[in-house]
């Protein structure tokens, strides 16, 4: 789940009203977080940035637990974040934009027709390491993906 982008657009819009009254809006916008949403609010902030050219909005990537931690303690207006809250950030603001498609590959030699979410899930969670526990040869799954920080998403002082 992409979740901040959606800030950045009712920010957006709030900082449109308030030009709309004559009133003065913040010269500097922070926005940080999410290294795969940055790439589209940057472009969004430059064509803010463009009606507005009295507003500069600063975009900065680093993790989604970089844009609550900058969000929180002040250091950002609008954090990014890439994926749901957890039990403990519920209590923020969030404002889903969009959701992401998410594509497994696997060899061409593997003889999986399919996974079910479940087995998806087991696969990238570790309770599943092995191709035969879910239809295949007996040979060790090996997961990819980005690197996360996992430690970060379940201590709640860090994010």
């Amino acid at each position: 789940m992409v979740a901040a982008p959606a800030a950045v657009c009712a920010a957006f819009f709030g900082l449109t009203s308030l030009h709309s009254r004559g009133r003065a809006a913040p010269e500097r916008i922070v926005i940080t977080g999410s290294s795969t949403i940055a790439p589209l609010v940057s472009e969004m902030a430059r064509r803010f940035e463009h009606r507005h050219p009295d507003l500069r909005i600063d975009v900065q990537a680093g993790g989604s637990s970089r844009g609550l931690a900058d969000t929180r303690q002040g250091l950002a207006q609008i954090g990014m974040v890439s994926r749901d809250p957890l039990a403990h950030e519920e209590a923020l603001q969030w404002h889903p934009l969009a959701r992401d498609g998410v594509c497994l590959i696997v060899h061409r030699d593997n003889p999986i027709d399919g996974l079910s979410d479940e087995q998806v899930r087991g696969i990238y969670t570790g309770r599943l390491t092995r191709w035969d526990e879910v239809g295949g040869e007996r040979a060790p799954i090996t997961a990819v993906t980005k690197a996360v920080p996992r430690s970060k998403y379940l201590n709640p002082t860090s994010a």
